[in-house]
């Protein structure tokens, strides 16, 4: 549900009423004690902790449709397999099977032989079921994404026996001891790992879901921010405004506190005396689960680990990674004593013998393989369509879930598996980085040992696709077996089924010519269709009951979609309240038991009674709901968390503590929220080329929906009578009227029936896009309808006429096709545009969260995969952070620009009293004031000058801007009067308070951009606050900018978003397809002014090798077309990079893709590396290199890494390359064609006076690289020598009298049509080492040629220039 808390209308008012009170602002809606960073602020008086507490936000309510295809299918899954778990029949009974999926529910499976049956299911999670284990014999536990643990007595028909409250994020996994069935651990997204005693955490606290419930949370009452929006991914249940800093039974789980990172595996040992765990960073973390501590961390992993497994002694650990490998650790020892390169893709799952003699494991290849640890022999068992997310052992078989609804059990000899590796086929499996993908590369294709499984226990196929029709009752679904369905949302079934046919004409066809406002929303993520509705929007849409065909009303009567379907959900629970309390609730809304629903005193001025519906609780036909498939309902109530039940398990005793207070006003009391939009205005006009004389020069009114038939009899009362009706009065007004009925005219312009009817009715037709139509329009979606292809429109209260939206649809394919060097338009808008809007931008018209928010809502529900990028600058930082905290479950990224968050530490709030006091005709000058505090006017002025234009034109530009931007300062007096500038500083405050006070709840995404100079909030030190306050934050410092940072020169938001790895198209950034390469403007900034020194002072020179041998100067020996591999030596601190991105952007305009160290992309200190990001490098890795090839790109591949590019004293153009030649093979599967290079020039620059052996000798800052080295990435783990010293650090360098750079590429190779002859390793081998050799030969070459340049020397480049024209090369030596 939404936090118990809710911002009022941000209406800005030119003059406040003096009789406003002066706190009605945001700071009053605020929890009375809310979280910061730092501590728990409380209410400044007790006045406003009761108004805080009174305030709170309407939760909603929700439902899942489920198809009525019988009992069988409502024991089946409709969404991929988390979780398994097996529980041996002690006696002669059957074994069980317990399934937990992406659907939120589990169920048990009782197994025979070659079948199993589904006897019990237990539903009350609200979001996926990420784990489940058995603790003891009788009691399973389960975490999900709901944020709870909740354990349930296995061996019911489904009852949970308690939930368990802590963690503030997703909790993605759990361990258990089998030998002490009280002990669970689990662990999250949020970095918290907790170890729980089941007997300790039971706490007798009813619920409507759950018998027990446990709210022990990380300081609130539940655990912080309620949240069950669109996609139901709750965050947290919470339903008290209280926080509270101790939980609120007592017991208080053991926290395992040292991961910054999510955690994403662990394992227990038998005894529970042994924790691991493993998540993001990489690392496996062994914990000592009595009391919490940690006793070490082991390195080795490059990618996040996603599967652990102990042994029952607690000695050995295997782990399976993202980085497609298997480690095997000894605990003992405190290292990896074996690596598994088995898998090409990641490892997401592990099971292993008794003896923990074999490992099987399965992951992203869709592949399970089966692996001695001993002898390193592996083998493929299967191959499926579905990437593999969790093993269970069963004696000799094994069960696979994957990301289908259906489990498949695969023989598997457990008991010995040795059996099934001596029948052949295996393989040994490698242990080196590059040889992940070594049997692919082999070209050996792999036969599984087994083509199907022993049997399946089948799922029903999930919805992956959705549409909303225009008519707001009609849904079309297309699921995981290309069916398309048509749903009716108001009784929850399938009306159609139209097979396997093509959704987007589906679509089409089914499009009517009706518009009708958003009542609901849907996502689909659960598998399962699942509807959202909430107050007060979802009261929006009605319908004359003629349209909907009810029988027995009459048909103008106006039905509320939403009341309706509420009754329709809830009959069954009426039903049962009725028989639970022996009489029927009262006409007047009272319920039987003298006590009305009516929570937290909601007054009449706060809701209206829909006087057109009786306050009954018979339900419609157009809204029953089926009993044999009866939906499951989500929603949250006063106490406790959110819940889930079916609603014919409804029992009657649910109240206002179970469901949302609005939805038993609205059901119980007929009690609707207020309605803002009741008319809907338009223009009446006659058609193109008709004589027919305007009728009316006013615009006309109707009611919220209005029927075609209704205009038409208006246009013809008004032709058949003898003057027009508009005359006294051009706003003219449609009533009711009676259906079909003529409508006659009064004196004020409205109408009535009853007038003489006319002998021969005339033929109207109301044109809708040149097309006759039977039309029902809704004024509440007249203007802005998002939905629907062809909305209806209103321009400004203009015509009412159907118009098809002008949308430009961008296809992902557009971004991908973005060539180098394209114009973004960086510098078209100024300041001046700016102000030309400000005065629409300074006086919202009301409700900026609500709007914010309900925009966000509806991109997320048109593109739910795709993130929504919020930018917030100041006030809007604060605006930004609020809704990310009322909407944690949308995939938000926030872009805060100098937030106004640090509003009560602002430079400013000395000021305020003086400006409440400050006369009127002194307030001219305040704009003035605040225009010089708030941003440097040179640099907004600077923002379109080219600064390639000579020292003149620069001056002449400069002083036509700010001539430009001088008036726009004089009117600012205008724009922001007194009182609106008071009330909005008021604002600033009151804004800052409440983000403040919500950091905790926001789960998004965030990017800080703070200006040092910023002289109205401590924006540097705020920026700080924020990275450590926010769970994934991240921050970049402008030394020099002013608080109006992003009007001012310099400053490329989609530069800084690309530099910081922010662009991403889907929910995970990846550094591959998310790349935009660099515009000109990015091209010009970086090489102009960021780089411009360096490129003058190298004054580089290349050469390039043609296919006959010949040197020339320029890049024209480098093919254009790719794939190809750029490799070579690394000079120290990657100086040659600078000149070698830009001549290959210039000359061939060619964004080669480099493969970088992933500390300096990843790591705690890669904003010193920005640069490298926006021109495209990649953390260095066999799959990116594997993408970048795939793509016929051009990649730029360094073997000797950091150990060149940080090489010692005395070792400059020495290469340090490990023996591993898999880029050769990389490159002959794809054809690739192999480009050696050599740089020579980082002598003449640059002399290297402290090394790695000099640094970590110096106190303090020897230690501080040495920890840093310890925390890095290793990517020479499995190599020795020198070769595998990777160690990173800032090596001391001094300045020399610049010389010259050199590049020479060497001939190119081509290994097209050599991939057989290559992938022999000694043939491999045999061309790596000629790479080696060429690049060598280079370098010697360049050294002895450079001593024959005339131009070597900087002092000679600058007289040629000086002297020459500035398009002239500076020449160098012949080649």
């Amino acid at each position: 549900m939404y936090e118990k808390t809710k911002l009022p209308s941000t209406k800005t008012p030119n003059k406040p009423s003096q009789s406003q009170p002066s706190h009605n602002k945001i700071e009053t809606h605020r929890p009375k004690n809310f979280h910061s960073s730092k501590q728990l602020r409380r209410a400044e008086d007790e006045e406003e902790r009761s108004e805080a507490a009174s305030e709170f936000l309407a939760g909603l309510i929700s439902f899942f449709c489920n198809a009525p295809s019988g009992d069988a299918d409502d024991r089946k899954h409709c969404a991929g397999i988390n979780c398994l778990a097996v529980l041996k029949a002690s006696e002669a009974g059957s074994d069980y099977l317990f399934t937990g999926s992406r659907d939120g529910t589990l169920k048990r499976w009782a197994v025979a032989e070659d079948a199993a049956t589904c006897s019990a299911t237990f539903e009350s999670h609200v979001d996926w079921v990420n784990d489940a284990v058995l603790a003891g014999d009788n009691t399973l536990v389960s975490c999900s994404s709901d944020t709870t643990l909740k354990t349930w007595d296995c061996l019911s028909d489904g009852t949970c026996t308690r939930t368990l409250r802590q963690h503030s994020d997703y909790v993605t996994c759990l361990a258990a001891a089998d030998k002490n069935s009280n002990i669970v651990a689990s662990g999250g997204l949020g970095g918290e790992v907790f170890i729980w005693d089941l007997e300790a955490a039971l706490t007798p606290v009813s619920k409507s879901g759950d018998s027990m419930e446990d709210d022990s949370s990380n300081g609130t009452n539940g655990s912080g921010n309620a949240q069950l929006t669109t996609s139901l991914r709750t965050i947290s249940s919470s339903n008290s405004i209280s926080m509270h800093t101790t939980p609120a039974h007592g017991y208080v789980p053991i926290s395992a506190k040292g991961h910054k990172e999510s955690v994403y595996a662990l394992a227990m040992n038998d005894s529970g005396s042994l924790l691991v765990s493993g998540g993001t960073e990489k690392v496996v973390r062994v914990w000592d689960p009595r009391s919490g501590s940690k006793t070490m961390k082991l390195r080795g992993h490059t990618d996040n680990i996603r599967a652990l497994l102990l042994d029952s002694t607690g000695r050995f650990c295997l782990s399976g990674s993202s980085d497609s490998m298997i480690r095997l650790w000894d605990l003992g020892q405190q290292r990896c004593v074996h690596s598994y390169a088995v898998h090409t893709d990641s490892v997401w799952a592990l099971a292993s013998t008794p003896t923990f003699s074999h490992v099987y494991s399965g992951g992203r290849d869709l592949s399970l393989y089966l692996t001695d640890l001993a002898t390193r022999e592996s083998l493929l068992l299967c191959t499926g369509e579905h990437p593999i997310l969790q093993l269970a052992l069963d004696d000799d078989s094994i069960w696979v879930a994957t990301t289908d609804s259906s489990v498949n059990r695969w023989p598997a000899e457990g008991r010995n598996p040795q059996k099934i590796i001596q029948r052949g086929g295996a393989f040994l499996a490698g242990n080196l980085s590059f040889s992940r993908a070594r049997v692919s590369l082999e070209g050996s294709t792999l036969v599984p040992v087994y083509k199907e499984p022993v049997f399946t226990i089948p799922g029903t196929p999930g919805i992956v696709q959705h549409e909303i029709l225009n008519n707001r009752r009609h849904v079309l679904t297309k699921d995981t077996a290309s069916s398309v369905k048509l749903w009716e949302i108001t009784r929850g079934v399938i009306i159609e089924d139209f097979g396997k046919v093509s959704f987007e004409e589906k679509k089409e066809e089914l499009f009517e010519t009706v518009s009708i406002p958003a009542w609901f929303t849907v996502d689909t993520r659960l598998g399962s269709l699942s509807v959202h509705m909430d107050t007060p929007q979802c009261f929006s849409a009605e319908m004359y009951s003629a349209d909907l065909n009810i029988v027995g009303k009459p048909e103008d009567d106006k039905v509320n979609l939403a009341r309706e379907t509420l009754k329709g959900l809830l009959a069954h629970w009426l039903g049962k309240r009725k028989q639970r309390s022996g009489t029927q609730a009262s006409t007047n809304g009272d319920v039987s038991s003298g006590k009305e629903i009516t929570p937290r005193s909601i007054t009449q001025s706060r809701l209206e009674v829909d006087s057109n519906t009786e306050n009954d609780s018979m339900v419609y036909p157009p809204f029953e709901f089926s009993t044999t498939s009866p939906p499951s309902i989500v929603t949250e109530g006063s106490q406790g968390g959110p819940w889930r039940k079916k609603i014919t398990d409804l029992d009657g005793t649910e109240d206002e503590k179970d469901f949302p207070w609005w939805v038993l006003d609205c059901v119980l009391n007929n009690r609707l929220p207020p309605r803002e939009n009741t008319k809907c205005s338009f223009y009446l006009h006659p058609c193109e080329g008709s004589t027919v004389q305007i009728l009316t020069q006013g615009k006309l009114s109707a009611p919220r929906i209005l029927r075609i038939h209704k205009v038409v009899n208006y246009v013809v009362e008004k032709m058949v009578l003898d003057k027009p009706l508009d005359s006294a009065n051009p706003d003219a007004t449609f009533a009711p009227g009676l259906a079909g009925g003529p409508l006659s005219a009064i004196g004020d312009g409205s109408f009535r029936s009853g007038m003489k009817p006319w002998k021969l009715k005339p033929s109207i037709e109301i044109l809708c896009n040149n097309q006759a139509n039977s039309i029902v329009v809704n004024g509440a979606s007249v203007v802005g309808e998002r939905e629907g292809s062809r909305p209806w429109v209103d321009h400004g209260n203009g015509s009412l006429r159907h118009k098809v939206k002008d949308k430009q649809n961008i296809e992902d394919g557009v971004l991908e096709s973005l060539e180098p060097l394209w114009d973004d338009g960086y510098g078209t808008v100024t300041v001046k545009d700016y102000f030309d809007a400000s005065e629409e931008m300074i006086k919202p018209d009301g409700g900026l969260v609500k709007l914010v928010e309900d925009t966000i809502r509806l991109e997320h529900a048109s593109s739910p995969n795709k993130p929504i990028y919020l930018v917030g600058d100041s006030f809007g930082g604060c605006l930004s952070l609020a809704v990310a905290a009322r909407n944690p479950t949308i995939d938000l990224v926030l872009i805060l620009v100098n937030p106004a968050t640090s509003m009560e530490r602002s430079q400013l709030l000395p000021l305020f009293p003086i400006l409440e006091a400050l006369p009127d005709e002194l307030h001219i000058g305040v704009p003035y004031l605040l225009s010089f505090v708030m941003g440097d006017p040179m640099k907004m002025a600077m923002v379109n000058i080219n600064n390639r234009l000579p020292p003149s034109l620069k001056f002449m530009q400069l002083s036509q801007n700010l001539t430009a931007l001088l008036p726009y300062l004089s009117s600012l007096a205008d724009i922001i009067p007194k009182e609106t500038l008071l009330w909005k500083l008021k604002l600033l405050r009151s804004a800052s308070g409440y983000a403040n006070s919500r950091l905790h709840a926001v789960k998004a995404e965030v990017l800080v951009l703070a200006s040092d100079k910023d002289n109205m909030v401590p924006s540097q030190d705020e920026a700080e606050r924020l990275r450590s306050s926010l769970q994934n934050c991240t921050v970049r410092h402008f030394l020099d900018n002013g608080h109006t940072l992003l009007l001012e020169d310099g400053v490329n938001l989609l530069t800084v978003i690309k530099r910081t790895f922010k662009f991403r198209r889907t929910r995970k950034h990846d550094s591959f397809s998310d790349f935009l390469p660099p515009s000109m403007t990015e091209f010009n900034y970086t090489f102009d002014q960021e780089v411009g020194l360096l490129r003058f002072a190298a004054g580089s020179v290349l050469f390039s090798t043609l296919e006959d041998g010949t040197v020339v100067r320029g890049l024209a020996g480098v093919p254009n077309e790719g794939p190809v591999l750029i490799v070579g030596y690394h000079n120290l601190m990657g100086l040659e990079l600078v000149s070698l991105v830009e001549e290959f952007l210039r000359e061939k305009k060619i964004m080669f893709r480099g493969l970088a160290h992933p500390e300096l992309l990843l790591g705690k200190s890669s904003s010193h590396f920005d640069i490298l990001k926006l021109f495209g490098a990649l953390p260095v890795t066999p799959r990116n290199l594997f993408k970048a090839l795939s793509s016929k790109s051009h990649v730029l591949l360094y073997p000797g890494g950091a150990r060149e590019a940080l090489h010692y004293k005395g070792e400059e153009y020495k290469l340090f390359w490990p023996d591993q030649p898999e880029f050769v093979r990389m490159a002959a599967r794809f054809g690739a064609t192999i480009v050696p290079f050599a740089a020579v020039g980082e002598d003449d620059l640059l002399e290297l006076v402290l090394d790695y052996n000099d640094i970590k000798n110096i106190p303090v800052v020897g230690d501080y690289f040495i920890n840093a080295n310890n925390d890095a990435v290793n990517l020479r783990e499995d190599t020795s020598g020198e070769v595998a010293n990777q160690n990173l650090f800032i090596p001391g360098v001094l300045p020399k009298l610049p010389g010259r750079y050199y590049y020479l590429f060497g001939k190119p190779i081509e290994t097209k049509g050599r991939e057989e002859i290559l992938k022999d390793k000694d043939s491999a081998n045999k061309l790596y080492l000629e790479i080696q050799s060429e690049i060598e030969k280079s370098l010697a070459y360049l050294i002895k040629k450079r001593e024959e340049d005339p131009y070597r020397n900087i002092i000679d480049r600058t007289v040629y220039r000086a002297l020459h024209s500035p398009l002239n090369e500076v020449p160098t030596f012949e080649p």
